[in-house]
Parts: structure tokens; C-alpha cells; sequence
């Protein structure tokens, strides 16, 4: 996670329900969303190759930047696209509360069991709506991994 904010989403997702926690690991806050992909690409990338049932998602603040995903999918080898994604807030994560959906816990662990069940109301929330591409590409690829029901 970029900061403490996305640590929060990220603490409340691993408490969502039928979540496999042997099969996820939130690692420190990078200290920006630059520093997320200085981390990924320094201390991940040659993990990933070496390990191929590793993903990795890099939870960052866009900013109000919609096309900061791509940029920074740009920065990803190509060999590792499939296996990384990149999630965020529209603004920045503390704009979820503001928009009354909670505090952001809560939102992690209803992002996560709409993760497991396929639904998308917290989702297709404008704050959260731009990684609808990503979850598409992610869901699929890591439910069976992460849920166990």
C-alpha cells in the first residue's frame, strides 16, 4: 500500500469473510505511489519470476489521475502484467469517508466480499468505479486463491 489510508483498505480486506489469510500478506507502506512502484520493481519483480503463482496488487492513491494505472502498468514487465494489479481510489482513499461509506476498514472488507461474490456496489462507487478494468483481470484470476467458500 502507498500509505497508511490504502494500509487501512488493505487491513480491512484481509478481515473480509471466507478470506484465505494464509494466502494474502500486506506489506509495509511504500511512502508514495512512486516508492510503491521503486518497491515493486526493486524488491518484487525477480520474486515474481522466480515464484509464478505470486500476484501482487499495488494498492495507490490516483490522485484524481484516472490514467495513473496505466502509467504505472507501463513500469511493470511484460512478463508480469497478468500477475500484477493496480487498485485505487480515485482521489485518495480518506475521500471514502467523506463520501459516507464508511471508515475505511469497513470499506476493505466490503470491497473484499463483493470480490468473493461477484456483486459491485462498493465498486461502481465514482470513487472507486476507474478500476473496474482491473477487477475484471483480478477477480477471476485470484478468487479461487483467496476465498475459501
Amino acid at each position: 500500500p502507498e500509505d497508511d489510508a490504502n494500509h487501512q483498505l488493505a487491513t480491512g480486506f484481509l478481515r473480509g469473510p471466507a478470506l484465505n489469510v494464509n494466502r494474502i500478506q500486506i506489506l509495509p507502506e511504500a511512502g508514495g505511489w512512486e516508492k510503491v512502484i521503486a518497491k515493486f520493481i526493486n524488491g518484487h519483480v525477480q520474486r515474481m519470476m522466480n515464484c509464478h503463482t505470486r500476484y501482487m496488487v499495488l494498492l495507490v492513491d490516483f490522485d484524481d489521475d484516472a490514467e495513473r494505472g496505466q502509467k504505472i502498468r507501463e513500469s511493470i514487465p511484460p512478463d508480469l502484467v497478468d500477475r500484477v494489479f493496480v487498485i485505487g481510489v480515485l482521489p485518495e482513499p480518506e475521500a471514502l469517508r467523506t463520501a459516507r461509506l464508511g471508515d475505511l476498514e469497513a470499506v476493505g472488507m466490503a470491497l473484499a466480499e463483493e470480490c468473493r461474490t461477484g456483486e459491485r456496489t462498493s465498486w461502481h462507487h465514482d470513487l472507486l468505479r476507474h478500476n473496474e478494468g482491473e477487477l475484471r483481470r483480478m477477480i477471476p484470476t485470484v478468487r479461487e486463491t483467496l476465498f475459501t467458500s
